[in-house]
């Protein structure tokens, strides 16, 4: 009986919080860089172009459009480059 409401008791406490990030979390952010499993940092296409990502207060992640623009150039080359002729 007691493994049920300790379950109870986490579930209601794990469901009742809001969804909100951190305040210092929240607003506009410029993406200068990515890093590698090692640290070192990666020298590819979005390398230094700026893209600006946006967190809301009610935990929404915004991508900037020039970014999802770039990476649908690279998806879409990707593909047609390794069509079979």
């Amino acid at each position: 009986m007691r493994i049920v409401l300790v379950l109870l008791s986490v579930f209601i406490l794990a469901f009742s919080q809001k969804a909100e990030r951190d305040p210092l979390l929240v607003g506009r952010w410029m993406m200068l860089f990515t890093k590698d499993a090692s640290g070192e940092i990666v020298k590819d296409e979005f390398y230094g172009k700026k893209y600006i990502e946006s967190y809301t207060k009610d935990g929404k992640y915004i991508l900037d459009p020039q970014f999802l623009r770039d990476v649908m150039k690279r998806i879409i080359s990707f593909h047609i480059g390794h069509l079979y002729i």
